[in-house]
């Protein structure tokens, strides 16, 4: 007589490490991944004014780019002479990480629920399982 697996058990097997693996990884990424390269890159800096809705720079209580109009600020040059800094030597590199992590576990969050359907599957399917061999 051949014993069969449960097909409850073989399709609750393959969901579970279908949306297991990518649950986990999704989750390992979000807690103990490499938070530093979520970076702008430099090539791709954003001036000044585009990052206004994320980023406020002030200096004393002045707003840098009202300073900036203000012609309030001065660098100095390679050859020491003293200019005026305007807003387009400035430029900004913005972390894009909490944005990631947030995609990254609302992405974990719709996963759950497949996630405990496979379970479900499984664990109903080992059960068949185990009770036809003891009967």
């Amino acid at each position: 007589m051949k014993k069969y697996l449960n097909p409850l058990v073989i399709t609750g097997l393959t969901a579970l490490v279908i949306t297991g693996s990518t649950l986990f990884v999704d989750v390992y990424r979000a807690y103990w991944g490499d938070q530093s390269i979520w970076w702008t890159p430099l090539h791709l800096a954003l001036p000044l004014e585009k990052t206004r809705d994320q980023l406020e720079i002030y200096l004393g209580d002045t707003l840098l780019q009202q300073a900036l109009t203000q012609h309030q600020l001065f660098a100095v040059g390679p050859d020491g002479q003293q200019y005026p800094v305007v807003a387009e030597d400035i430029q900004v590199r913005l972390n894009n990480w909490y944005e990631v992590k947030a995609n990254l576990l609302s992405r974990v969050v719709f996963l759950g629920a497949p996630f405990g359907a496979a379970l479900a599957l499984f664990l109903v399917g080992l059960g068949q399982t185990f009770s036809k061999t003891k009967g």
